[in-house]
């Protein structure tokens, strides 16, 4: 299967912001969503799974604005961002989690958007490769998963 993943768009927490502003895409991280929404518009993509945190969610927001096709989507707990307390390990247990959930979900012709944090991001990288480089806010990476 191809899984597409995609870190959240620029958020106020990104550029120091607090209060309200934390958690909300700045005008940056709109325009990001919107041009990843441009990247994989015409991807047939069954599923989207998104962290329930408000700047995944109106990442993804901006996603189906521009995609303008219905594809389901699933907020998942499995992917909300890394708590300050949370071990590695226990990440990684959440992504192997979600991953091995999601070869049950999807046939090997068909394609996921996940829609997480930059720790998320970099753990499925990591499992799914071996390696993880950094991910800039809205950035967008294509991996196949198989069984």
């Amino acid at each position: 299967m191809k899984l597409i993943l995609m870190r959240h768009g620029q958020s106020g927490g990104n550029v120091g912001l607090k209060g309200d502003e934390f958690d909300r895409l700045t005008l940056r991280g709109v325009k990001q969503a919107e041009e990843a929404g441009k990247k994989i518009k015409n991807r047939k993509i069954k599923v989207i799974y998104c962290s329930p945190v408000g700047r995944c969610v109106q990442t993804l927001d901006e996603i189906l604005e521009v995609k303008k096709k219905q594809v389901p989507a699933n907020l998942s707990r499995l992917i909300k961002p890394k708590l300050k307390k949370e071990k590695l390990e226990e990440l990684q247990k959440r992504v192997i989690l979600f991953l091995e959930d999601l070869k049950c979900e999807l046939e090997e012709d068909e394609e996921a958007l996940v829609i997480s944090h930059l720790p998320v991001v970099k753990m499925f990288e990591y499992e799914i490769t071996g390696k993880a480089d950094f991910w800039e806010n809205g950035e967008i990476k294509e991996f196949d998963y198989s069984r």
